[in-house]
């Protein structure tokens, strides 16, 4: 299952990349949090196999794909990718390529020819080898805390949306939050998000 997800996360990944996409002037604040993450991700897995802890290794790696790549990424990144504005399209291009390009090199020591096959097919990469390339460092990632922050918020605010409507099974069912004001500043920039995520949109609370 592991493998599969990977592979159709990197199918998605060549729906929308066909070349090496040029770094845009402006990230969101969504893709700056994946490329933090990604550098957390690069430094948790280092580590353990510098201290020869795989199974520690294999962990961080799994969780990273697993979650928060596929489960919260990919997801988010859909709002940019199948909107109308060329600007987020671009980043959020730019920002898959590049963590997948480091993914696969990440990978490769566990997952051998499932990464050379992803290497072999990334855009820019045909005809060379991953073995020859070298291993991603955190520090091309830098941290984010801002990002990490607000990303932080959006994903608990989706999180208890989806816990309420699965407690009073109302899967199919719109969702409109009421919001205090500092909140809805907070959420207002993920209107998409929260729309195809949790089928939501927020409204102004004006109580105390």
């Amino acid at each position: 299952r592991f493998q599969n997800k990977i592979w159709q996360a990197f199918r998605f990944l060549r729906l929308h990349v066909s070349e090496v996409p040029t770094r845009p002037p402006e990230l969101s604040e969504i893709d700056k949090w994946i490329l933090a993450r990604t550098g957390t991700a690069i430094s948790a897995v280092r580590n353990a196999l510098d201290n020869y802890r795989f199974d520690v290794a294999a962990t961080e790696l799994h969780a990273f794909l697993w979650y928060e790549l596929c489960d919260w990424y990919l997801e988010f990144s859909k709002g940019a990718l199948y909107g109308e504005a060329d600007s987020p399209k671009a980043a959020a291009r730019w920002t898959l390529y590049t963590v997948f390009h480091a993914v696969a090199r990440l990978l490769h020591p566990f997952m051998p020819f499932l990464s050379e096959e992803i290497w072999q097919n990334l855009p820019g990469e045909a005809g060379k080898t991953i073995m020859l390339a070298p291993y991603p460092h955190a520090s091309d990632f830098p941290a984010n805390p801002e990002a990490l922050s607000e990303v932080a918020l959006l994903q608990q605010t989706i999180s208890s949306i989806r816990r309420v409507r699965a407690e009073f099974q109302l899967a199919k069912a719109p969702f409109t939050l009421l919001t205090p004001p500092a909140l809805l500043a907070q959420l207002n920039h993920y209107p998409a998000a929260l729309q195809n995520l949790a089928n939501t949109r927020l409204q102004r609370w004006e109580g105390e």
